[in-house]
């Protein structure tokens, strides 16, 4: 995945929604609907560097390897054809409520601006929403072509062991017990009384 400014972002975010976000979603209806998996998602690790968008299903009591075979197919095959007009259109609807919801949210809108912020600039989280309102299906396609395909992926398998032998990790200690024999070893150097009056700042400068 690119980086959180590129403009290829917003249409591979279309793409990962199209696959897997909702009940009506590509993924869902092939795997969850057919009973190969219990559930699917999608999860972007992306930031101001190139990052990655991870994607995946859970399978209980199920054959693995249909189901990582058919994933695989789903992705990379995805810029086979154009997303039809409805999925583009579920997709932007479902974006523009998650805006609007945020916005009357002054705790995660608190969230989210540092983030941008973190990108370098806060007005970032409102050029993404009117970029994701303006992406076309051909942009969409030409981005999947050009990101996912074999050699720009991982494929992994988590398997839980019957009898996991946990580590046995202790609770943190009460701060007060760990700093109640603490004595530095080095003290600090005491610092000059400074009369801050502008005549003596004058003096100073």
């Amino acid at each position: 995945m690119p980086s959180e400014l590129h403009l290829d972002i917003n249409a591979l975010s279309i793409v990962a929604s199209i696959l897997v976000d909702t009940s009506n979603a590509r993924l869902y209806k092939s795997m969850v609907e057919t009973g190969k998996a219990t559930s699917v998602f999608q999860y972007p690790m992306t930031d101001y560097a190139p990052g990655l968008l991870m994607i995946g299903a859970i399978v209980k009591n199920a054959p693995i390897e249909p189901v990582q075979v058919a994933l695989v197919d789903a992705i990379e095959k995805f810029s086979v054809t154009l997303p039809t007009a409805e999925e583009m259109d579920r997709v932007k609807r479902s974006n523009a409520n998650e805006y609007e919801s945020l916005l009357n949210d002054p705790q995660q809108i608190g969230v989210v601006l540092s983030g941008t912020i973190g990108l370098g600039d806060w007005r970032l989280l409102f050029l993404g929403r009117d970029q994701l309102a303006k992406v076309m299906s051909a942009e969409v396609v030409s981005a999947a072509g050009r990101y996912f395909k074999r050699d720009n992926r991982t494929v992994g398998i988590f398997q839980p062991d019957d009898q996991p032998q946990h580590a046995d990790v202790p609770n943190a200690p009460a701060l007060a017990d760990v700093l109640k024999d603490y004595q530095p070893q080095q003290g600090m150097a005491q610092g000059e009384v400074f009369e801050p009056s502008q005549a003596n700042i004058d003096a100073r400068t």
